[in-house]
């Protein structure tokens, strides 16, 4: 027995969240599947199994590469726990356990074991307070503790000596006082009064009505801890926030004693029991054979086989070793074929560089760079490479190779990344391209599987590595083993085999489809383009956009007054529910309307309606769910985004999202701040370039009705457009039957609204809202905009009729965009499908203009070698940041190239036309 000490490191398993994420996550899989995971016998496995993997990636792999001393898997039992007899409603909502989970339940505890380690659990108390007591204990010996789990009840633990990690794929992270302070606001020794005020519906937790977790961490704050909050209780200024704390004080304190963990619990097993005793081959061999679980036999055997090659070898020849290791066949198979699959680690520099020598003869190779960290610390990486599907290698990069230092290993990984001869298949490649960039790598001939299932599939499934998993399990040229469909269960050396057998499907499906060019020549040459932009990123001034802040407070705060003046009552504006009551309870206002759940519907539409009733209430709301929404969304929440290093917001852009090829922008999204409203143009200002540099903002001049006009073949539009004529004029002119020099400013707005909603499918009902005209009006301008414009009438028809048939339609570069519900017999959901149908090639079309003028440009900037960096994408528009010589040069760099994107590919019949504007801030 291995006495706990400070040198200890002590894992503590949350098995019940395991248990529940293995079951759904298996769920799903099974879903997709079409049929359960069982036992021959009948026995349902699949949360077994889930289970199983989640703990084999942590028993070999260890956490971000460190491995405990001490271990313990740790369980809830069926019994209630002293915190029903505290509050007998206590979970009280919680349904029970699905049916097939739960003679799965003592399988899992066997499994448990199998690994070799103690299944604990109490009767009477939690799985969370057995936790509780041992961090505890262990705290006391200066031992370090990692809570394995995801539940952030758990979060009030995390101290010096505890932190705790998410395992699950794609979160994987490490959560210290900072991570619970950034999800709640206070540090882990407040978790528990936060979570007292906000209760928690899960567990059944009451809390305080009307406060969530944002409000309860500004009181807290405040006021240092609950008992002192509701002490002064009566000094808070919000009407109803104080009336709430008075009167459920007692609610807030039981939520207290429900949300703490008890970290005295009568332990049965001394912690020192808990000591990390390593796997047995025939305790995980027998429970994988019992339970039929194929994957995890084989991945066993691999494991221990492996194992004792390296304890067996590590005297003789390295090159011998890996070579046999390469090379090993029984008489007859063909290792492709075979069911079994081989893990290597390369652990030696003879290893190494043979793998390097035997890459550089294949024609393709799947490589995964593999992240451990929370912020994915380029220092702590893996690298898995297969060449067939089969066979994997991990270089484990945390540390050198055995005689070999990091700089000689991306020495000969950069031969092999930049060998044009060899094809590396990738999963999310520009992710990775920052990393391998700070080894002056530069990745040539790739394919990325996102980008592929992208191309073929878009609109009809999402291309997130799940999804592709579950859209290929069952028509694979080599199936992915259906234990491992789901990435809970997907380790390093798995994930690889399933990026080489999907590339194999999707690379063959690309050619018959024909989609080829699409991705050749659109979306991969943008991969490094986008991932330099958001390296780029753009300077923001954090001390406007904190003046902004204050500035839409007090306009918000001014509103309130105003909104609760005209109501007669306080009330919670923010609550649809209240306001709807004042609306239509107490003010009796006309034009209400209930939802299906019976309350008053407080949308926009109703809203704008009591504005034209001319009630003065309706505009003051409108106006402050506005601004609430830009401060939170803009003013607020960007100068956490601010870089404090390079003083600037890097956004995210993510390639293979929209349904018409469409780039989208998130963490922030600077696509959506609004460009028209004054407050937009405020937030726009905070946006600047760098010292003795300009911004160059060009844009795409109606390209989409440009667009339209080719693709629907419309004779005067495309005239028009060539002759520069002012098109909503023109318009306007066409359906009113009145000379052009005739028409104003309001037959103009009326005329652009139709040019641009018809592109939308707009109806009679939609434009008279826009135009504040009666319906009867809108839909005799529509008729009329048909009958100048006949051409368009008759692409709609034969576009929908097209999609119905297809269940796509294409953009004028072949990009198809997907629409399987078309033919549903919902006809909201047909409705909206074929309004998607007929925009999805017009703007699909302008996307994929713009991002061909974006390769083009960066082309040309590394020609000239020119030191402009193009920054942002919003749509139409790019974003460019140049030092001031380099103006000139760019902006006609750019004109050219925008203006010339659909040539020579095709005969475009209509000129495209870019806006340039030169500026020190975005607004400007």
């Amino acid at each position: 027995m291995s006495k706990i000490d400070s040198n200890s490191t002590i894992f503590l398993i949350d098995g019940s969240t395991f248990i529940f994420r293995a079951y759904y996550a298996m769920y799903k899989a099974s879903q997709a599947r079409g049929n359960g995971f069982t036992r021959s016998d009948g026995t349902p496995t699949g949360a077994v199994m889930a289970f199983c993997n989640m703990m084999w990636k942590i028993i070999t792999n260890g956490i971000d590469g460190i491995f405990p001393t001490h271990i313990a898997v740790i369980f809830d039992t069926k019994e209630k726990t002293f915190r029903s007899e505290i509050y007998p409603d206590y979970k009280a909502n919680r349904d029970a356990p699905p049916e097939d989970l739960i003679p799965q339940f003592p399988l899992i505890h066997k499994a448990v074991e199998a690994f070799n380690i103690k299944a604990l659990s109490l009767d009477g108390y939690e799985a969370d307070d057995l936790i509780a007591t041992y961090a505890e204990i262990a705290k006391g010996t200066g031992a370090q503790t990692i809570i394995i789990s995801g539940d952030k009840d758990l979060m009030q633990l995390i101290n010096d000596n505890v932190v705790m990690y998410d395992p699950m794929p794609g979160r994987e992270r490490f959560i210290n006082r900072e991570g619970v302070q950034e999800k709640f606001g206070v540090f882990p020794e407040k978790v528990v009064d936060i979570q007292a005020l906000a209760g928690d519906a899960t567990d059944n937790i009451p809390g305080v009505p009307g406060i969530g977790i944002k409000i309860a961490s500004e009181l807290i704050n405040e006021y240092g801890d609950l008992e002192k909050l509701l002490n002064n209780a009566q000094n808070i200024k919000q009407q109803k926030r104080r009336e709430n704390l008075i009167e459920y004080s007692d609610s807030a304190r039981i939520s207290y004693k429900l949300a703490l963990l008890d970290t005295k619990t009568p332990i049965k097993v001394e912690i020192n029991d808990l000591e990390y005793n390593p796997l047995n081959y025939e305790k995980i061999a027998s429970f994988s054979r019992e339970m039929e679980l194929k994957n995890l036999i084989n991945r066993v055997d691999a494991w221990f086989k492996n194992k004792n090659e390296t304890e067996t070898n590590d005297t003789s020849d390295d090159r011998s070793s890996l070579e046999n290791r390469m090379d090993e066949k029984s008489e007859g198979e063909d290792l492709s074929k075979k069911e079994g699959t081989r893990d290597y680690m390369v652990s030696t520099k003879t290893q190494f560089l043979d793998l390097i020598n035997k890459i550089k003869l294949e024609e393709k190779i799947a490589l995964s760079i593999n992240y451990y960290s929370e912020k994915k610390d380029l220092s702590k990486q893996s690298i898995a490479i297969s060449s067939n599907g089969v066979d994997v290698y991990l270089i484990n990069l945390t540390k050198d190779i055995d005689n070999i230092s990091s700089t000689e290993i991306f020495l000969e990984l950069k031969k092999i990344f930049e060998d044009a001869s060899i094809r590396k298949i990738f999963y999310g490649l520009k992710d990775m391209l920052p990393y391998l960039y700070s080894y002056n790598i530069n990745v040539k001939s790739f394919d990325d599987l996102s980008l592929m299932s992208y191309v073929l599939n878009n609109g009809k499934n999402k291309h997130d590595f799940q999804s592709l998993c579950d859209t290929y399990s069952s028509n694979l040229v080599t199936p992915i083993p259906t234990q491992i469909i789901d990435t809970i269960t997907i380790e390093a050396h798995e994930k690889i085999r399933l990026i080489y057998k999907i590339w194999e499907t999707l690379n063959n499906e690309m050619i018959t489809k024909g989609v080829i060019e699409v991705y050749e020549t659109i979306e991969k040459p943008l991969i490094k383009i986008l991932s330099a932009m958001e390296q780029n990123g753009i300077k923001a001034d954090i001390k406007i956009l904190d003046e902004l802040s204050l500035r839409f407070q007090e306009k918000i705060i001014m509103l309130e007054k105003e909104i609760i003046k005209d109501a007669g009552v306080d009330f919670n504006i923010a609550s649809p529910k209240q306001l709807g009551e004042i609306l239509f309870d107490v003010l009796k206002l006309d034009g209400g309307k209930k939802t299906k759940s019976g309350v008053w519907a407080t949308g926009i539409e109703i809203l704008e309606d009591l504005s034209l009733l001319g009630y003065g209430i309706a505009d003051n709301i409108i106006e402050w769910r506005q601004l609430t929404k830009l401060k939170s969304t803009y003013t607020d929440s960007i100068p956490h985004y601010i870089n404090k290093n390079t003083g600037r917001v890097h956004t995210t852009f993510s390639q293979a999202l929209t349904s018409t090829g469409r780039l989208s922008s998130s963490s922030p999204n600077l696509q959506n701040i609004p460009i028209r409203t004054p407050e937009g143009k405020l937030i726009r200002s905070a946006f600047i370039s760098e010292k003795n540099h300009y911004l160059i903002s060009a844009d795409y001049s109606q390209i989409e009705l440009r667009v339209l006009a080719h693709i629907a073949e419309i004779d005067p539009l495309r005239e028009a457009f060539k002759n520069d004529l002012d098109i909503h004029a023109m318009t306007a002119s066409s359906i009113f039957n009145i000379p052009l020099e005739d028409v104003n400013k309001t037959l103009r707005y009326r005329a652009k609204a139709i040019n641009f909603g018809i592109i939308y499918g707009i109806s009679a009902f939609g434009l008279s809202k826009q135009l504040k005209i009666t319906r009867k009006e809108a839909q005799k301008f529509i008729i009329d905009y048909f009958n100048r414009f006949p051409g368009i009438k008759e692409y709609m028809n034969n576009t929908i009729d097209f999609a119905r048939k297809n269940l796509y339609v294409s953009t004028i570069f072949g990009r198809n965009c997907h629409f399987p519900e078309i033919i549903s017999k919902n006809h909201a959901v047909r409705s909206f499908n074929e309004r998607a149908a007929i925009n999805a090639p017009i703007q699909g079309s302008a996307a994929d203009i713009i991002k061909k003028a974006m390769v083009k440009i960066s082309q040309e900037i590394k020609a000239n070698n020119l030191k402009s960096k193009m920054i942002l994408q919003i749509h139409d528009e790019l974003m460019f940041e140049t030092p001031e010589e380099e103006v000139k040069i760019i902006e006609d760099i750019i004109i050219e190239n925008m203006e010339s994107a659909t040539n020579p590919q095709l005969d475009f019949s209509v000129p495209l036309k870019v806006d340039v504007k030169v500026s020190k801030s975005w607004e400007e």
